[in-house]
């Protein structure tokens, strides 16, 4: 939670910032702090992809922000190519 929390202040996500017009694949977005920076993102108008073994679990949260989910196990190199082609589709890139 340390490293998210310093990147989020770095990256100047705060309330009252003007909106934001990128794309973020959030890895453990299943409560907590990860659920939260969803949020946050989502109400900054970013495209927020959520990425977890059980893309089932995140599929309320997507739902309430408007996100998309992937499946993703990164012990598993096909499904971590699949997260990064997909990402790159959400973020408007070719995906290869």
């Amino acid at each position: 939670a340390g490293l998210v929390s310093r990147h989020v202040l770095q990256s100047g996500i705060k309330s009252g910032e003007a909106p934001m017009a990128q794309s973020f694949v959030v890895v453990g977005a299943y409560g907590g702090v990860g659920e939260a920076l969803c949020r946050r993102l989502a109400r900054r108008g970013a495209r927020v992809l959520m990425a977890g073994r059980d893309p089932g679990k995140l599929a309320p949260l997507a739902a309430d922000i408007g996100g998309e989910t992937v499946a993703l196990d990164a012990t598993e190199p096909n499904q971590v190519e699949a997260c990064l082609r997909r990402a790159a589709e959400v973020s408007g890139g070719s995906g290869s």
